[in-house]
């Protein structure tokens, strides 16, 4: 049977063919009522996350004042870093509610409301790795000039916008750095 016939028998159990059936028991069981309708709420939410990111950006680049009080760079990350990358996570958010209004599932609102504030966070690790391995090959980069600041905010928003994809790999590099070797597990 499709998926598209809201009257097959996979539809009704809230799965995809192949996939076993929620139990009826379970609290977090998401029902084809409860996943039919992604939140209005959220919606707005995304919206008024990028209007804040959007006044932030006009108040910083129009009064001094704003200047003054958020130093550039802040620590060694400038500050068009961590607005790439949140502005990279309410672009995601906003592609998954419109792609899964008509089959959204409760359990990812958490993931929607911290997005830009986690795309912000991987956005600037990202930064920072992209420097040390810049670093590591004996060049310095230089002062976030126009070439290499949108290098830089490019790869923020990217990570921003595919933050599942960058943890992963982050994991298999610490996974490859301090796990312990075969050898070292052979030698025990």
């Amino acid at each position: 049977m499709s998926d598209a016939n809201p009257d097959s028998t996979d539809a009704l159990q809230g799965t995809s063919p192949g996939q076993p059936a929620l139990e009826p028991d379970r609290a977090d069981q998401v029902t084809p009522l409860q996943a039919s309708r992604a939140p209005i709420w959220l919606f707005i939410l995304q919206l008024a996350y990028l209007a804040a990111l959007v006044t932030i950006g006009l108040l910083y680049v129009h009064l001094d004042a704003f200047r003054r009080l958020l130093p550039n760079p802040a620590g060694p990350i400038p500050l068009a870093v961590p607005w790439w990358g949140a502005l990279g996570g309410i672009t995601i958010s906003l592609t998954g509610i419109f792609r899964n209004a008509g089959r959204w599932q409760p359990r990812y609102e958490l993931w929607h409301i911290a997005r830009p504030v986690l795309g912000a966070i991987v956005g600037s690790v990202a930064y920072l790795i992209f420097i040390v391995v810049i670093r590591a090959t004996g060049t310095t980069p230089g002062p976030h000039s126009s070439t290499s600041g949108a290098v830089f905010d490019l790869v923020a928003f990217l990570v921003g916008y595919r933050e599942e994809v960058f943890r992963e790999l982050l994991k298999r590099a610490s996974d490859s750095l301090f796990a312990p070797t075969r050898r070292d597990q052979d030698s025990r």
